[in-house]
C-alpha cells in the first residue's frame, strides 16, 4: 500500500462497513462481538456501545456465529429468524493461518419480503429480456452463430477466425 492509503485505511473500511446496505457483525474466537455496523444496530434496536463486548448469543436470537467459529465451516444463504423476520444470513469463519480466530456475519435481506421483491424484480427483467429476444428473432427471422456451423476442417476454422476478426 502507498503511505497515503495506509493513513486512511481505517476510514476506508469504516466507510465501507457503515454505508453497506446489509447488516454486518464480527465476533472473535470466543463468540464476543468485536464489531457491528450501524445498520445491524438499527435493525436490532440496540446501542452499538452496549453490544460490542457481549457474547453474540446475548444479542442476536437464534445466532449461529459462535458455532461457525467452533466448526470453522461457513454458512451461506442460511435463513435465520430474528425479531419476527426470516432473514438471509451468511456466516464466514475468519482464519489466521490454519486457525479460526473469529467469524464475520452478514444479513443480505432483513426479511423475506425484501428477498422476494428482489427475486420478483429479477424475474421481471429476465422475462422482458426474453420478450425482446423473441421480438428481434421475429423481425429478422432465425439467427445463427458460428457455433451453429458444424465442421472442423482447417479451411472452415480459418474462415471462422476471419469472421470473428
Amino acid at each position: 500500500m502507498f503511505p497515503l492509503e495506509e493513513r486512511y485505511k481505517d476510514e476506508i473500511f469504516e466507510t465501507i462497513f457503515e454505508n453497506a446496505y446489509h447488516c454486518l457483525i464480527v465476533v472473535n474466537v470466543s463468540g464476543i462481538i468485536t464489531y457491528i455496523n450501524n445498520s445491524y444496530c438499527q435493525f436490532l434496536e440496540l446501542d452499538k456501545a452496549e453490544v460490542i463486548g457481549q457474547h453474540v448469543t446475548e444479542v442476536i436470537e437464534n445466532t449461529r456465529m459462535h458455532l461457525v467459529v467452533q466448526s470453522g465451516v461457513e454458512e451461506i444463504a442460511d435463513i435465520q429468524y430474528i425479531r419476527g423476520n426470516h432473514m438471509i444470513a451468511n456466516r464466514i469463519p475468519v482464519r489466521s493461518g490454519n486457525k479460526v480466530v473469529g467469524a464475520v456475519g452478514t444479513v443480505l435481506f432483513r426479511d423475506t419480503e425484501e428477498w422476494m421483491k428482489m427475486n420478483s424484480h429479477i424475474k421481471d427483467l429476465l422475462l422482458a429480456l426474453e420478450n425482446y429476444r423473441k421480438q428481434l428473432n421475429h423481425q429478422h427471422g432465425v439467427t445463427y452463430t458460428l457455433h451453429d456451423i458444424v465442421g472442423s476442417s482447417s479451411q472452415l476454422n480459418d474462415l471462422k477466425e476471419k469472421i470473428k476478426k
